[in-house]
């Protein structure tokens, strides 16, 4: 589960009896995702390594968790496919 908390994309993991477990932070996610207009869903790795939007244009936007050196950066990797 993703909530989108100020900017951030906030990756929740429901556990037994209700209760949430929380996984990771995607920085901006919130953001970018609440720009999609046509955004058919968005989907998290298991591993929280990348994040998808899928727009129903047939765009694909990939983003991924910053690596060590990108984060000293406050950068991270972004690719747009074309699946038309």
């Amino acid at each position: 589960l993703c909530l989108k908390q100020d900017v951030d994309g906030i990756i929740l993991k429901p556990e037994s009896n209700l209760k949430m477990n929380h996984c990771a932070v995607f920085n901006a996610f919130g953001f970018v995702e609440a720009s999609k207009r046509n955004k058919k869903f968005a989907y998290i790795s298991n591993d929280f390594e990348y994040a998808l939007i899928v727009e129903t244009s047939k765009l694909v936007y990939v983003y991924g968790q910053p690596t060590d050196e990108e984060a000293k950066r406050n950068s991270a990797s972004q690719y747009l496919v074309d699946v038309s």
